[in-house]
């Protein structure tokens, strides 16, 4: 029966998960050597991880964050870096208001401070973070998964991408999921 329901939808997670990790690869690689080709690729695959899921915006943190760690405040002021943000925002904008517009597909499905948006009753119940604490356990990281992650966060790190994601990470199911 399962393969009727996944021969007839639109699961857009694995091409969403190889577009994000291309894009803080090749990102990260750009940062390093400063090329064209790195560049290019890091814009077009960031503007593919957020076109093939929206949720992927929180990507621009880990991004900024990496720009800043390598520039300093240089970064506020490097040209090429805010041609980036402009190209992959621009493009992710406009494709979005089409489809808001065309398909009629709402962006954001519930009215504000009705859910956790500027809600600080929610915020602040112990509930919210029990339900969080089981899906993090039985749906994304799995006993597995959860001993690599404290490992991750416990073991010293020459490169500090793992930690910066997760803090991305962290933001995005705090404000938007």
């Amino acid at each position: 029966p399962l393969n009727v329901f996944f021969s007839r939808v639109l699961m857009p997670e694995s091409a969403a998960m190889f577009f994000a990790i291309a894009t803080v690869y090749h990102f990260t690689a750009y940062l390093e050597k400063e090329t064209n080709v790195q560049y290019a690729l890091a814009a077009g695959f960031a503007t593919l991880a957020f076109l093939s899921k929206m949720t992927n915006l929180y990507l621009t943190i880990l991004l900024a964050a990496l720009a800043i760690v390598r520039y300093r405040r240089r970064c506020w002021t490097n040209a090429r870096l805010w041609l980036f943000a402009l190209l992959t925002l621009a493009i992710t904008t406009a494709y979005y208001s089409y489809m808001h517009v065309t398909a009629d597909i709402k962006l954001i499905p519930y009215q504000i401070g009705t859910d956790k948006w500027a809600n600080a009753e929610v915020l602040t119940s112990a509930a919210l973070y029990q339900i969080l604490a089981r899906r993090m356990h039985t749906i994304i990281f799995t006993d597995l998964g959860l001993v690599l992650l404290v490992a991750g966060l416990v073991l010293p790190a020459r490169n500090q991408l793992f930690r910066i994601w997760l803090l991305a990470a962290l933001i995005y199911v705090f404000v938007v999921a």
